[in-house]
């Protein structure tokens, strides 16, 4: 699932997985916008799915104070908002994987690092300003920014490192994007066990 902020053009992404898990994505979706940003959503559009409309869902944008809005059956086209970014980020996360050289089974670990590249963007349609800038008011941190599947290093704690000196401190890893619960964190995966 992907909400895209229409104002800054922010686009986060939340992976369910399933079609009945879409209410506990969408609403871990608008509070991390909330808090990431510091701003509130006050519509919700979406297509006319099942997902999108239930009791549960209703009720928890009204008690935020959201206004939920469908789209007219049959009509993708209204919300076109949402369905273009997806598919834009979806061709690139394609793309990552193939130049990195990395199974199809990390799509969603590329293409949530593909909407972070595209929150750091400027475009020309927004005076050319990344939707992190619109939102923040700051410069996106584009130096924590590397090719997706690049090898990293990640530190092995002191603990499990031996006292011999020539003992190797880091680890070779792949990235997988950006961690969403550290500052400049990564996310990364063990080359040697996967």
């Amino acid at each position: 699932f992907n909400l895209v902020h229409e104002k800054s053009g922010t686009v986060l992404v939340e992976f369910a997985p399933h079609k009945f898990d879409a209410t506990e994505a969408i609403k871990k979706m608008v509070l991390r916008f909330r808090l990431e940003h510091k701003l509130h959503l006050t519509i919700l559009r979406s297509d006319n799915g099942g997902e999108f409309d239930n009791h549960t869902l209703r009720k928890w944008l009204t008690d935020n104070n959201i206004i939920p809005q469908f789209t007219s059956p049959d009509s993708s086209k209204q919300n076109g908002m949402a369905e273009r970014p997806w598919r834009t980020l979806f061709g690139k996360a394609k793309a990552m994987l193939h130049r990195a050289g990395m199974s199809t089974k990390w799509w969603a670990e590329a293409v949530q690092y593909a909407s972070s590249c595209h929150n750091f963007s400027p475009s020309s349609t927004r005076d050319n300003k990344s939707p992190h800038e619109i939102t923040t008011g700051k410069r996106p941190p584009l130096h924590i920014l590397a090719p997706f599947g690049c090898l990293a290093l990640a530190r092995t704690p002191d603990e499990q490192v031996s006292k011999t000196q020539l003992q190797a401190t880091s680890r070779e890893c792949a990235l997988l994007g950006l961690a969403q619960q550290q500052k400049d964190g990564y996310k990364l995966l063990h080359i040697k066990t996967g």
